[in-house]
């Protein structure tokens, strides 16, 4: 990850520490950031006709960029209607 201010903390590693030490419930959403780095161009999208987020109003896209970016591990067992 990219840690711009350079004082050791980037934005996953933020959001998953307000969403653990906060004073209502640990994780209460069931999504933890993994702290990884990914950069590249992709063309692997996913065959979902009906998504609206891959087939909307700004039409149907061929690939997707990706800068410095991480991904999510979901956890049912926090939140029974976490998804992907």
């Amino acid at each position: 990850m990219i840690d711009r201010n350079r004082d050791g903390w980037d934005s996953p590693a933020i959001w998953n520490d307000l969403m653990t030490n906060n004073t209502v419930m640990s994780n209460p959403f069931g999504i933890t950031f993994d702290l990884k780095n990914i950069s590249g161009t992709y063309t692997n999208l996913a065959n979902q006709p009906a998504n609206p987020l891959l087939h909307g109003t700004a039409g149907n896209p061929s690939q997707i960029q990706l800068s410095n970016g991480t991904t999510m591990t979901f956890d049912p067992t926090k939140n029974s209607s976490v998804k992907g």
